[in-house]
């Protein structure tokens, strides 16, 4: 019988041990209450060495004037992006790799919503969102995923 008490007071004490790290999201993970969704793709122009300087910001392209200004080397216009009838956000997180996650439009702004992951290498991408021509302000809401407990090293 002891052999059998002993597994069932192991089996109970495991129950009660940490159980170890949780990934979260935190920040502005979701669109603002009342938004309307727009349908975009984002076009992921990966690796942001060419981007100068990185703002870890939305910033706001009307024309390939502008856009050629952002770049310390030679980088086309996506062939998806027609700067003559669209605007780009173009957005960067120094040392961050990112998502597009959603693009909403209230009464006042449109929202860019991104994710941005833990990682233990300096990655950074370059993420550019096109988006009607408008006159109203873009807003970049960030949603962070973020460990909890005994997290092990990123890789």
């Amino acid at each position: 019988m002891r052999p059998v008490l002993l597994v069932v007071v192991l089996f109970a004490s495991g129950c009660t041990t940490d159980e170890g790290a949780r990934t979260v999201e935190i920040g502005d993970c979701a669109p603002p209450a009342g938004a309307t969704e727009l349908t975009t793709t984002a076009i992921d122009l990966a690796h942001g060495h060419c981007l100068a300087p990185p703002t870890g910001d939305v910033v706001v392209v009307d024309s390939a004037a502008q856009w050629a200004g952002l770049f310390e080397c030679p980088t086309p216009v996506p062939p998806t992006l027609d700067l003559s009838a669209q605007r780009a956000a173009v957005v960067n997180v120094r040392c961050a790799p990112i998502e597009h996650r959603f693009t909403a439009e209230t009464a006042g702004e449109l929202v860019i919503g991104i994710y941005q992951r833990v990682s233990g290498a300096c990655l950074d991408n370059i993420e550019v969102v096109p988006l009607p021509r408008t006159a109203k302000p873009v807003r970049l809401a960030r949603c962070q995923e973020s460990c909890e407990g005994d997290c092990p090293p990123v890789p």
